[in-house]
């Protein structure tokens, strides 16, 4: 008796814990997009290439700015200075010529520092490579720019694409159902005499094949699952759908290429390498350039110890501000080799932005027309899927009557199906086709996502049983 109460207890217990448990809430297009973020290594790698940009940024202004540098020294030296044909003047002694002089130290303590001051006025290498490496920041942040908006899209590709792969999965489990209970009627009412063997044949070869369909979505949402895993890398639970209701903004596709020839991040990284290549031109030109620059220093050098004329100190202090001029000679040919490869490799980044720009441009029209064409086939879909249905109930009718034999009645079934199947493909395309347009805009940041995802809904598992029912309630009764 007390192992059932105890029994009885821990399933009352475990059912109250299962029912307190809150459920877990379904997957939007945000929540995928800030599980990327941490996730995908690709974008950590541009974040990282971001922040050594910030660093280039500083770089820049460090080379404009003054260059300070101590130096100091302790040790042990020795000196042996001698000096020959010198003039001695000292008061009391007169004026000696041809004197000479000898100072000798042998391994005695030396203390020696020295501070210098650089500030350049002119030079022409120094100010290239600032503006070099000030692109070169530009550029890791454009970079950053184009990984965010690819990420964006490698999101709602893989949610998308999962999306479709369950409801394609899910409609054919309908399909299925209702084409397993049209097999269950024809060979009910074959074996009664009703209907001849070919009916009894289709409807078997009919099933056949969408359980041949169904394997193989089985498959294909696996497969998108996992996509979805390594692009998001958490477990997709329940997605949502995009409302059929959303309509895109209308902007002529001039104005679209325009706004791509502005501000397309790729466009964008390729101007910025023909900028970094033309510094290069400039910087090695400037090799043969003189250097102007604003100097002082300041310094002090003491040595003291025994020699061979008895204990000595020398020491020597001095400062010096000034300017100073360093022009270059030769540089057995370095200098005109770079150049020559500048030149050619600020050539190539030309000709790459051309061939970009014209890549661009069509990528542009191309996601335009996917908006604009994909408004359209989503209503003319949604037309389609209401007549299929329309067809099918016709057809229902007409098999109750008499008037439809069973395979019309599967092939209504498959083509409403199939109707439902390309309005969503075509509403999941449309979406993407909008997020696209607006990567080639440089449009395409958590904002734009934002608004896309606000316009989907929670979608429970379509199943399509009304269909499925509505065959066997309106399928004739078996006469005998």
């Amino acid at each position: 008796m007390r192992a059932i109460l105890l029994a009885l207890t821990l399933s009352i217990s475990g059912l109250v814990m299962a029912q307190a448990q809150p459920q877990q809430e379904p997957v939007d297009l945000m929540l995928a997009w800030r599980s990327a973020q941490q996730h995908d290594a690709a974008f950590a790698a541009a974040n990282a290439e971001r922040r050594v940009g910030e660093q280039k940024q500083r770089q820049s202004r460090a080379l404009l700015l003054p260059q300070v540098q101590a130096t100091a020294a302790v040790g042990l030296a020795s000196i042996d200075n001698r000096t020959s044909g010198a003039q001695f003047t000292a008061p009391g002694f007169g004026t000696s010529n041809d004197v000479d002089f000898r100072t000798d130290v042998n391994r005695g303590h030396e203390q020696r520092w020295v501070i210098s001051a650089q500030q350049p006025l002119y030079d022409a290498e120094r100010f290239a490579n600032s503006r070099q490496l000030d692109k070169q920041a530009q550029l890791a942040e454009m970079k950053y720019t184009d990984a965010q908006q690819d990420l964006i899209l490698r999101v709602a590709q893989a949610y998308f694409d999962l999306a479709l792969a369950r409801d394609t999965e899910t409609l054919l489990v309908s399909e299925k159902e209702a084409s397993q209970r049209a097999l269950d009627e024809a060979r009910a009412r074959f074996n009664s005499g009703d209907i001849p063997i070919t009916d009894a044949d289709e409807a078997q070869a009919r099933f056949d094949a969408i359980a041949a369909q169904q394997l193989a979505a089985q498959s294909d949402s696996e497969i998108k699952r996992s996509a979805f895993i390594d692009v998001i890398g958490i477990e997709p639970v329940e997605l949502c759908q995009p409302s059929v209701d959303a309509a895109p903004e209308k902007i002529a596709l001039t104005d679209w290429q325009q706004r791509a020839t502005n501000n397309n991040p790729l466009l964008a990284m390729q101007m910025l390498g023909v900028d970094i290549a033309q510094a290069d031109i400039d910087k090695y030109r400037a090799l043969t350039s003189p250097v102007l620059a604003l100097v002082a220093q300041a310094g002090d050098d003491r040595l003291h110890g025994d020699g061979a004329y008895g204990a000595s100190e020398l020491q020597s202090s001095n400062w010096m501000v000034g300017v100073q001029v360093t022009m270059p000679l030769f540089t057995g040919g370095m200098r005109s080799a770079k150049h020559a490869e500048a030149i050619a490799q600020s050539e190539k980044a030309q000709a790459d932005l051309t061939a970009l720009r014209q890549v661009v441009a069509r990528q542009t029209q191309a996601a335009w027309l996917g908006v604009t064409n994909g408004a359209a086939q989503v209503r003319a879909l949604e037309q389609a899927k209401k007549s299929a249905q329309t067809r099918l109930r016709a057809t229902e009718l007409g098999r109750a009557n008499g008037a439809r034999n069973t395979l019309e009645l599967l092939n209504a079934q498959t083509d409403s199906y199939a109707a439902e199947r390309a309005l969503r493909q075509a509403q999941y395309a449309l979406v993407l086709n909008r997020l696209r347009l607006a990567a080639a805009a440089g449009a395409l940041d958590e904002s734009t996502l934002q608004t896309v995802n606000s316009e989907l809904a929670v979608s429970a598992p379509t199943r399509r049983r009304d269909d499925a029912a509505s065959f066997s309630k309106s399928s004739p009764p078996h006469e005998g």
